[in-house]
């Protein structure tokens, strides 16, 4: 695995715990992580992680809090 794809699955594990905490943006390191709820499916959420400065983006489906 690269180390900007652990950096990913690092950040996936932090704000899946915590949306409000303040992570740095995996592919540029230049921003922070936002964190946008959509649901999908009954219990399901998508949560979407977006850098501020550069727009990066990953998605993760997770159990709804």
């Amino acid at each position: 695995m690269s180390p900007e794809a652990e950096r990913w699955v690092e950040a996936a594990k932090v704000l899946a715990m915590d949306p409000t905490a303040k992570v740095v943006c995996p592919q540029r390191l230049d921003g922070t992580l936002a964190v946008h709820d959509e649901p999908c499916g009954e219990g399901m959420i998508e949560r979407y992680l977006i850098c501020d400065v550069c727009g990066a983006k990953n998605v993760i489906r997770m159990r709804a809090p």
